[in-house]
């Protein structure tokens, strides 16, 4: 009955774990933000089992520190809402209060006095199997957030190609046309200035 019992809790722990690390589902409202799987591991060779369970226990800890914070402060917001709003944040505190309620019984499995090595087994490579799926599904999130920067970047560099050689026609468009020199001012012909070099002679001499 006790086997039985946990297994439902890990199956929901599971669960829950799997939709909040699950990027599509915090997007969504009324979401609280998910407590990711542990980031870093180090194992022991021979001493795998060991190396997993410490990690469970740390992180089932940390989990249960943050789900509480969390729902503290979602309580400490509710009482400012507005009533429009209350139901939305009443909400996040309730699942915030289910995960709760889930990470203290896991712990007790893990930390019993009187263990039960099958079920916490059993704790143990379900939480891992949450690890590895949201650790995929972050690394694959990563690939899809690469692709369309590689695509944006690509797209950019094709306009700036375009750019440039819409540029290069025009400056090659500009150096072909015929080159025309400055204007010069208009000034008097030969003419000209011999009747007028005429007259300040006729003027001089007299007559």
């Amino acid at each position: 009955m006790a086997l039985r019992r946990l297994q439902t809790l890990t199956a929901g722990i599971l669960a829950a774990t799997i939709l909040l690390l699950d990027v599509s589902v915090q997007a969504q409202e009324n979401v609280p933000p998910a407590f990711g799987p542990p980031l870093q591991y180090t194992t022991k060779p021979g001493h795998e089992y060991d190396a997993l369970f410490a990690a469970n226990v740390s992180w089932l800890k940390s989990k249960l520190t943050d789900r509480k914070r969390r729902r503290r402060e979602a309580q400490n917001s509710f009482r400012l809402e507005p009533a429009a709003t209350k139901p939305q944040v009443q909400a996040v505190i309730d699942l915030l209060d289910k995960e709760v309620k889930e990470t203290e019984a896991a712990l007790a499995v893990i930390r019993a006095r009187s263990p039960d090595p099958a079920a916490q087994k059993q704790l143990v490579k379900a939480n891992v199997e949450a690890w590895i799926k949201a650790l995929g599904d972050r690394a694959e999130n990563y690939r899809k957030y690469a692709d369309e920067a590689e695509a944006k970047a690509k797209g950019a560099a094709k306009q700036l190609e375009a750019a440039r050689y819409r540029l290069d026609v025009g400056c090659e468009a500009r150096s072909a046309e015929p080159r025309r020199g400055p204007a010069r001012a208009a000034g008097p012909g030969p003419a000209v200035l011999r009747g007028s070099l005429r007259e300040r002679l006729r003027m001089t001499a007299g007559y």
